[in-house]
């Protein structure tokens, strides 16, 4: 993504999951993308939960183009902490406003969804 800048770790808000329970979040934007980067543990759920798909939306419900998905590892039941890192194209220099993150897993039974998140 080229030179980055780092928001403050969001805070958790609006944050809902059957799997994976809370973490922290970083973003990041250069002049034409974003990031955001969201550690998840387990909540001792037996099934493993592994994102392979996000939305990014807008108050406005303007959503940002989703480019990738990348996590470390499954979020399982004794688990070390996963990272979730999610890459999306940004249709100005600097997304205005807090966006709504949402994560889900192959099924789409079960999701996490994380407001308030913002861009530097």
């Amino acid at each position: 993504m080229g030179e980055a800048t780092l928001a403050q770790p969001a805070p958790w808000q609006g944050a809902r999951a059957g799997a994976a329970g809370r973490g922290s979040v970083r973003t990041y934007r250069t002049a034409r993308r974003v990031a955001v980067d969201v550690s998840l543990v387990s909540r001792g759920d037996a099934q493993p939960w592994t994102a392979v798909g996000a939305m990014l939306r807008g108050k406005a419900n303007e959503e940002l183009k989703v480019l990738r998905v990348w996590q470390s590892g499954p979020v399982a039941a004794g688990s070390a902490v996963q990272r979730v890192v999610v890459e999306a194209e940004a249709a100005t220099e600097a997304p205005l406003g807090s966006f709504t993150l949402k994560l889900w897993d192959a099924d789409m039974r079960r999701t996490v969804t994380l407001g308030n998140i913002t861009f530097p």
